[in-house]
C-alpha cells in the first residue's frame, strides 16, 4: 500500500489543490498532514474548508495554535523581520471566521496511525513540541519516543525541508511543504510512503506559482512572503535582494 503525506500548506490553496490532485492520481490508501494550514499565504479559509472536505486526518501547526487560540506571535526563527511575520499574523487572523478557528482549535497534537504493518506517529515538528526544529542530535530521542509508543515511523513537517533517515529499523521523515518550500524549489512537496518497502517517495507539483504571488501581493500580504514563494526560498535568503 502507498500512503501521502502533505504539510505546511501555509494559506496557499492553489498549491494544495494540484498536490490532491496528484495524490488522487497515485490511488493512495490515505492521506494525512502534518499540519501548518494557515499563516503567509492568501487563502487560510479556503485551505481549512478543502481540508475538512476530503476528510484528511490533520495534526495542529505551531501556526494554527496560535491563531486559533488567539495568541501572541512566537517563534519568529533568527533573521526574521519581527514587521513581516506580524503582518501576516495579523492579517491571517482577520481573514479566518469562527468557524474556522474551531476546526484548528479541535485539531490533535499528534496522530497514530496504521501503515499496512507499521505503526507511525504523525506530528507537526516534535512529539514533544510543535515549534522545535529536530536537528541530528534528537535522533536517540526521537527514537526512544517512538518505541514507547510501540511506532516505527515519524511523519513530521515545520522545516519546509524533506528528509528521511533510518536509525535501528526507525524511520523519521520530514515530508517537506506544500504551500511554501525552502529548499530552492518553488514547486509545492509531499511525501508517498510505500508500505512494502518502507521507502518514501519525494513529489514536486507544478503549480502557478506567479499567480498566488501577485495574489498576496495585492491582498496586501508583505512583499518579502510573496518573493519567498517565487523563488522556493526562506524570505531571510532574499531580503538583501529586495
Amino acid at each position: 500500500m502507498v500512503f501521502a503525506f502533505i504539510s505546511d500548506i501555509h494559506g496557499n490553496a492553489t498549491a494544495l489543490l494540484r498536490v490532491l490532485k496528484d495524490i488522487k492520481s497515485r490511488n493512495v490508501a490515505g492521506t494525512f498532514c502534518c499540519g501548518d494550514l494557515v499563516n503567509y499565504g492568501p487563502e487560510p479559509a479556503r485551505v481549512i474548508e478543502i481540508i475538512a472536505s476530503e476528510c484528511i486526518p490533520t495534526v495542529m501547526g505551531n501556526r494554527d495554535r496560535e491563531i486559533a487560540m488567539d495568541l501572541e506571535l512566537c517563534g519568529i526563527s533568527p533573521g526574521r523581520l519581527p514587521e513581516v511575520e506580524q503582518a501576516a499574523f495579523t492579517w491571517t487572523k482577520t481573514h479566518l471566521k469562527e468557524e474556522h478557528l474551531d476546526f484548528l482549535r479541535n485539531l490533535p497534537s499528534s496522530l497514530d496511525v496504521r501503515l499496512g504493518d507499521l505503526f507511525a506517529l504523525v506530528t507537526h515538528a516534535t512529539p514533544w513540541s510543535d515549534e522545535h526544529y529536530p536537528s541530528v542530535g534528537d535522533v536517540p530521542t526521537l527514537c526512544n519516543a517512538l518505541r514507547r509508543m510501540n511506532a516505527s515511523a515519524l511523519f513530521f513537517g515545520h522545516t519546509h525541508l524533506t528528509s528521511w533517515s533510518q536509525h535501528d529499523q526507525m524511520h523519521l521523515i520530514n515530508v517537506g511543504s506544500v504551500g511554501r518550500p525552502k529548499d530552492g524549489d518553488p514547486r509545492a512537496s509531499y511525501v508517498v510512503f510505500d508500505t512494502m518497502s518502507r521507502t518514501p517517495h519525494v513529489v514536486r507539483v507544478a503549480y502557478p506559482v506567479e499567480h498566488v504571488a501577485q495574489a498576496m501581493e495585492q491582498m496586501g500580504l508583505p512583499r518579502p512572503l510573496s518573493d519567498s514563494l517565487r523563488c522556493g526560498q526562506d524570505y531571510v535568503s532574499q531580503v538583501h535582494k529586495l
